[in-house]
């Protein structure tokens, strides 16, 4: 496990974070012209975090991840927020032209 973990932060390093600065700017990119956003943002996933999930156990105390540098699919994610709650969709469909989402979330304010 030390050694998925190791890895993960040269990756983080060396190129992942590039990754991110260009998924960033391409996401971007597809959304010029596109009215009410309020920003876009990409990040590679913290050391960290990487490796607090990869020490993770399942209910009966074997490791989750076998292959954690494999396994986990968060290691890169992005976030397009609008001001509208009407924009949503329209943006997702635009995004998930291009995109192959593994994960939504629809986070609306409380103080709708």
């Amino acid at each position: 496990m030390t050694e998925a973990i190791a890895e993960y932060r040269r990756r983080h390093v060396t190129f992942l974070q590039g990754i991110a600065e260009n998924l960033e700017r391409h996401i971007r990119g597809h959304l010029v012209g596109v009215l009410n956003i309020d920003r876009v943002t990409a990040r590679a996933k913290d050391p960290e975090r990487f490796a607090e999930k990869a020490r993770r156990s399942d209910e009966q105390g074997n490791p989750k991840y076998a292959k954690p540098l494999t396994e986990i699919q968060d290691q890169l994610g992005a976030r397009v927020v609008v001001y509208y709650r009407d924009d949503v969709d329209n943006v997702a469909e635009l995004i998930n032209r291009y995109f192959q989402p593994i994960e939504q979330k629809e986070l609306v304010p409380e103080s709708q």
